[in-house]
């Protein structure tokens, strides 16, 4: 964040609007690997939003923090950040935070293991008002990674499937990216396990280009899908594919991806 921004807040006392910028950049610097970087500006920002009270910025940066906790590894304590996010967003009638939080617990629920309480949650969320197109585009990127886990190939493929469509539309390249995947496993637990490893390819250099890293549950995923690829294909054939994915276009891994997702024919 610019120094000049913060000095002029600061000098001018607008405590919300230095407590907002902080939180954003924050939450724009936040993934599992800078997580350090990240929480600085939390910190900062909620000093200056907690006096305060009850501010959509306040129920942003709570979540934030959360899901900084959440990638180090303390899901207490993100549970509890982000339970008070929820219990903000309500109170000031921000429906679209209260869809955040919600996707927010899911995860913490897949992440401690109760992928059950995930698959409950996130369709809890899909199933009410407070989302919009691009919290359901992303809510359903990870119920397919949710009922990948617990066995539901079908259903998981749909989810994907919808996630894709929503993904293209709204042209968001990382939910692209991460529908992708997912239906890159359904193509390889399909017998398809050529296009499930170009999918790979695309993905992987999707990500080497370091604008987005996979979360817990991209990474559950990715582990599966990389292992059953070692397992059903030659190392030579692998990294041939593997390299011919990376030259995909994201026009062409998303119409390969949507093949993979009318496969629907779980082994």
């Amino acid at each position: 964040m610019p120094t000049g921004a913060v000095q002029l807040f600061r000098a001018g006392g607008r405590a919300l609007d230095l407590g907002e910028a902080l939180a954003r950049a924050g939450a724009a610097l936040l993934t599992p690997q800078t997580i350090a970087k990240s929480l600085p500006y939390l910190d900062d920002a909620l000093a200056e939003l907690e006096p305060l009270g009850p501010t959509k910025p306040l129920a942003n940066c709570l979540r934030s923090k959360g899901v900084a906790a959440y990638f180090g590894g303390d899901f207490s304590a993100a549970r509890t950040l982000i339970g008070r996010s929820m219990a903000v967003c309500r109170s000031v009638g921000d429906s679209r935070g209260t869809a955040s939080a919600q996707i927010a617990l899911a995860e913490l629920d897949f992440g401690a293991g109760e992928v059950e309480n995930a698959i409950d949650g996130v369709r809890l969320m899909l199933e009410g008002r407070d989302h919009n197109r691009r919290r359901a585009t992303l809510g359903l990127a990870n119920l397919a990674s949710y009922l990948l886990a617990a066995g539901n190939v079908e259903q998981a493929a749909q989810a994907a499937s919808e996630s894709l469509r929503e993904a293209r539309a709204l042209g968001w390249s990382g939910a692209i990216v991460r529908a992708s995947e997912h239906l890159a496993l359904v193509a390889t637990l399909s017998e398809d396990a050529d296009l499930g490893a170009r999918l790979l390819g695309f993905s992987s250099a999707f990500y080497a280009g370091g604008t987005a890293s996979r979360e817990l549950t991209e990474q559950v995923t990715h582990q599966r899908l990389s292992d059953e690829l070692a397992r059903r294909l030659t190392p030579y054939r692998l990294n041939a594919l593997l390299e011919e994915g990376a030259t995909l276009t994201e026009l062409q891994a998303a119409e390969a991806a949507s093949r993979a997702g009318r496969m629907l024919r779980p082994v």
